[in-house]
C-alpha cells in the first residue's frame, strides 16, 4: 500500500479538521497528552489550533513482524468501518486517516470522548436502573452496527466511552469483520471471549453470536466488581463453576428476573441459543423508560459526570 503522506476524511467538510490538525497529529507536538497506550498504539489528546476543540489521535504501531502492506491494510479497515458508522451518535467519529512515508507511522484522528467506562465502573452512584440504561446504550450501538453488516468481535468495557452528559460512545473496529460469513480468526479480549472461539471449530464461526455472548459478560461485569473469570475456557475452573451452577453467583446479584434470563440466554455454551440481537433489543433491556432522551431522540444516562 503506499504510504505517501494523505489525508482521507470522512465527510467533505472534516477537510477543514484535517489541514489544521495533520501537522499536530504527525509531529512530535508537545501539547499532546497520552490517553492510554497499548500494543497497538498510543491515544493522544489534542486540540484544534484554531477552535481548541479536543481531539483524540491513534498513532499505531506495527506488531513484531507484521509486513507494512499487512500493517496499513488493517489500519484503514479500522478507519473504514467507522467510517460507515460516522454519523451514528453512539459511535465516536473518525474524522481522517493520515499517513506519514518517511516515519511509517499511521494516525487516526477521531472524536473526543472524555470518559471511559472502565474508569466509571468504580462510582458508587451507579444503580441498578443506571445500569440498565448504559447496557441499553450499547445494545443500540450493537444492534445498528449489525444492521450495517458488521460485527464488532471486541466488546468490553474498555472499547465503551461515555460523555460528561452519559452518552454511550463505542470504539474500536480493528477486528470487526462482515457478517456475510462465518469469521474464522482467535481475536477479542479475555474474558469477553465466547467460548466457541477456544473450540476452533472447522469452518469458523458466527460472529453475531459472538458479539452476543460478549453482551452477556459485559452485563454481567457491570454487576459485579471484577470480571467472574480469566477465560470463557473448560481449562478455567471459574468458569466451570458458573457452567455447572450459574445460579450460585446470579443469586447474590439481586437482579430483576427478566433480566437473569437475558444473561443465562446470552451465555448459552451454544451460540445458536442466544438471543439473536433484535429479540433482546425487543424485549425488555431493549426498552428502558429509564433512560432520559435528549432533543435528537438518543438515550443517555441520567447523570452528568465529571
Amino acid at each position: 500500500m503506499d504510504l505517501s503522506p494523505q489525508i482521507s476524511c470522512c465527510q467533505a467538510r472534516s477537510e477543514y479538521i484535517c489541514n489544521h490538525i495533520s501537522l499536530l497529529a504527525l509531529g512530535a507536538d508537545p501539547s499532546l497528552t497520552t490517553i492510554e497506550s497499548g500494543s497497538m498504539g498510543t491515544v493522544y489528546k489534542i486540540h484544534h489550533p484554531v477552535t481548541s476543540k479536543a481531539f483524540a489521535v491513534k498513532a499505531f504501531h506495527a506488531a513484531d513482524g507484521e509486513s507494512i502492506p499487512d500493517f496499513a491494510a488493517a489500519i484503514q479497515h479500522e478507519f473504514s468501518v467507522g467510517a460507515a458508522m460516522a454519523n451514528h451518535p453512539a459511535f465516536a467519529r473518525s474524522y481522517a486517516l493520515l499517513t506519514d512515508a518517511e516515519s511509517l507511522q499511521i494516525h487516526l484522528i477521531m472524536e473526543h470522548v472524555p470518559l471511559a467506562l472502565l474508569d466509571l465502573l468504580d462510582r458508587a452512584y451507579w444503580t441498578h436502573d443506571d445500569t440498565h440504561c448504559l447496557f441499553t446504550q450499547v445494545l443500540q450501538a450493537v444492534l445498528d452496527l449489525h444492521d450495517s453488516g458488521f460485527a464488532h468481535r471486541d466488546l468490553k468495557p474498555g472499547n465503551i466511552l461515555l460523555s460528561t452528559g452519559g452518552h454511550v460512545k463505542l470504539i474500536d473496529f480493528g477486528e470487526a469483520v462482515p457478517l456475510d460469513g462465518n469469521a474464522t480468526s482467535f481475536t477479542g479480549t479475555r474474558p469477553y471471549i465466547a467460548p466457541e472461539l477456544y473450540a476452533g471449530e472447522v469452518g469458523g464461526y458466527d460472529a453475531a453470536a459472538a458479539d452476543l455472548w460478549s453482551l452477556g459478560m459485559l452485563l454481567l461485569r457491570l454487576y459485579l466488581e471484577d470480571d467472574p473469570w480469566d477465560d470463557s475456557s473448560p481449562k478455567d475452573e471459574y468458569f466451570n463453576a458458573f457452567l455447572d451452577n450459574p445460579h450460585a453467583l446470579l443469586d447474590g446479584l439481586d437482579l430483576d428476573a427478566d433480566i437473569e434470563q437475558a444473561m443465562l440466554i446470552l451465555l448459552d455454551m451454544e451460540p445458536s441459543n442466544r438471543y439473536q440481537i433484535r429479540q433482546l433489543w425487543d424485549g425488555k433491556l431493549g426498552h428502558d423508560p429509564l433512560c432520559a432522551v435528549d432533543e435528537a431522540g438518543m438515550l443517555h444516562l441520567p447523570l452528568e459526570f465529571t
